[in-house]
Formats: C-alpha cells, sequence, structure tokens
C-alpha cells in the first residue's frame, strides 16, 4: 500500500477510518491530525510541522487529518495538495454532501471549490494546477466518489487523488444520535457494512 493521506471533515471521519484500517490491515502505522483543536493562530505551522514530520517517517505509513468543518477542508487540501503531490503520497478528500438529494451536484460544487482554491495559490507559485472531472467514478446507495489530477508547470499529470462524498453525512449514514451518544458505537458498526468497506478499500489498499 502506498504511503496516504486522508483530509476530512472531523474527528468521527478519523474513527471511522480507524475502524476500515483495523478492519483490513490492523499492522498499518497511522498517525492522526486534529485540526479542530489547535488554536487558530498556531495552526498553520503546526499541521504544516506535522505533515512534513508524518513524511519523513521511513516506513509504510497513514495520516488521517481532521479540519473542522468543510470550509476549512478544502483550504486545508488545496494548501498541502502540491507538496504531496511531489511526495508519490496517495491523497484521498472525504466529505458529507450535506443533502438528501442531488449529491452528484453537491460533490462537483466541492472538488470546484477546492479547484479554485488550489489554482489561485499554486498556479504563480508552483505552476501545478488542478483539473477535475465531470464523471462519478464509483457510487453505491451510501457513497459516491469522483477522481481529479494534479498538473505540473507543463500541463502533465503529476498526480491524482479521490474524493469521496457521504449521501448526506457520515453520522446520518450510521444513525447516529443528535447529541453524539452513540457515535463511537455506531462508526464502528458502519465500518463493518460490506459495501461502505469494500468501497473503500478498492481505494485505500
Amino acid at each position: 500500500m502506498k504511503d496516504t493521506a486522508v483530509f476530512c471533515e472531523g474527528k468521527n471521519d478519523i474513527k471511522f477510518f480507524e475502524n476500515i484500517l483495523e478492519k483490513y490491515d490492523n499492522t498499518i502505522h497511522y498517525a492522526t491530525f486534529k485540526g479542530e483543536e489547535v488554536k487558530y493562530e498556531r495552526l498553520n505551522n503546526k499541521e504544516t510541522e506535522y505533515v512534513r514530520n508524518f513524511l519523513r517517517y521511513d516506513r509504510q505509513k497513514f495520516l488521517i487529518k481532521s479540519e473542522g468543518g468543510k470550509p476549512n477542508l478544502k483550504t486545508a487540501f488545496a494548501h498541502f495538495a502540491a507538496y504531496l503531490s511531489q511526495t508519490n503520497t496517495r491523497m484521498v478528500v472525504m466529505t458529507d454532501t450535506d443533502t438528501n438529494q442531488e449529491h452528484k451536484d453537491s460533490l462537483h460544487k466541492f472538488t470546484d471549490d477546492i479547484k479554485e482554491k488550489f489554482n489561485s495559490g499554486h498556479r504563480e507559485s508552483t505552476g501545478h494546477t488542478l483539473q477535475t472531472l465531470e464523471n462519478i467514478n464509483r457510487k453505491n446507495s451510501y457513497l459516491l466518489s469522483k477522481q481529479s489530477y494534479i498538473l505540473n508547470r507543463e500541463g502533465e499529470k503529476e498526480s491524482d487523488f479521490i474524493t469521496v462524498a457521504w449521501r448526506e453525512s457520515l453520522e446520518s449514514v450510521a444513525g447516529v444520535k443528535e447529541d453524539y451518544s452513540d457515535a463511537e458505537e455506531k462508526i464502528e458498526n458502519l465500518a463493518q457494512n460490506s459495501a461502505i468497506s469494500d468501497f473503500f478499500k478498492q481505494i485505500i489498499f
């Protein structure tokens, strides 16, 4: 398995990925970073240091980063993607569609927002640009995903990444109560759903 960095919205997403990894390969060394627990004025330096240290480990590795909401997720991924694309790290972005219909439109809007942020931040400085595809490459009753590409200064493909979106949200699919009192149990059960776990197995293993 390639070194992998997963960017997601919140702590429950991290719990989900921990369960997925433990289900398929509990020997994988993984690290987590919860951006919502770091004071804003220290966040950029702290997470940059964390990502660079993660990449220095001389072993197979898996990083799961939560950003504390969708706007922060878009910004953080757009910031780090060009750097990670040069390290042969597989990149996965996981988000919620936040709607019970028009899921494709929600996913396309999300990746278009990342594209805009990425290109405005990297086109002039590094020459990298991001290109999103219009087609959905995988979907089932719970999830859908699409692929995007990062191009170098010459317009050649340097790397790609997958964006995975829950139909509505991870919590709604799992049936988590509004007060999150049963979140850990429900998310653990969710990772055992074969249609869901197989979806992620195809992406990260």
